[in-house]
């Protein structure tokens, strides 16, 4: 017992959790607060415009296709490809955090350790947008994929403070 102590201590202690916290959310948090009060707090006043538009048409915000190759199976190293058509309403690309949200699979089919790659927007067409993102094949075994679109803001600090999230 004193043997695993003296291992994890200096891992986990509350010097350390007191530092992290400092520099993940107080910092950002202070960072954020001067940027908001700059120009008569204009960049506030936006915030409040942006929070106001994302929660009044993110009900019109719809995911319309996902595709991927999966005809084949995939090696270690190998990328799948996915691309996401999504239906943006009175939102831009730039508003949102588009995702794909993938890991290995358990016995029900449910993704488990997750992770999430960027997709990135392209061609907009008769009021859809195609996301193009990457999985990366790091593991052998059965894995999954979903999309996952959150808010996405400058002075957004958690992207799940609106309480917005849109699964496939």
């Amino acid at each position: 017992m004193k043997d695993s102590i003296s291992k994890l201590s200096p891992e986990y202690n509350t010097h350390r959790m007191v530092q992290e916290y400092v520099s993940r959310f107080y910092m950002l948090a202070a960072k954020n607060c001067t940027g908001l009060r700059e120009g008569g707090y204009k960049e506030s006043k936006d915030f409040t415009a942006w929070k106001k538009k994302m929660l009044d048409n993110w009900r019109d915000l719809s995911i319309a296709e996902v595709t991927a190759d999966t005809s084949t199976d995939f090696v270690v190293g190998q990328q799948l490809q996915v691309t996401a058509k999504l239906k943006l309403g009175a939102l831009s690309p730039q508003d949102l955090a588009v995702e794909v949200y993938y890991g290995p699979l358990d016995a029900g089919r449910n993704i488990i350790g997750s992770s999430t790659a960027e997709m990135i927007p392209g061609e907009e067409n008769a009021g859809v947008t195609t996301y193009n993102g990457k999985v990366p094949c790091n593991h052998s075994g059965q894995h999954g994929y979903t999309i996952r679109v959150l808010p996405r803001h400058e002075h957004l600090v958690n992207p799940y403070e609106l309480g917005l999230i849109l699964w496939n």
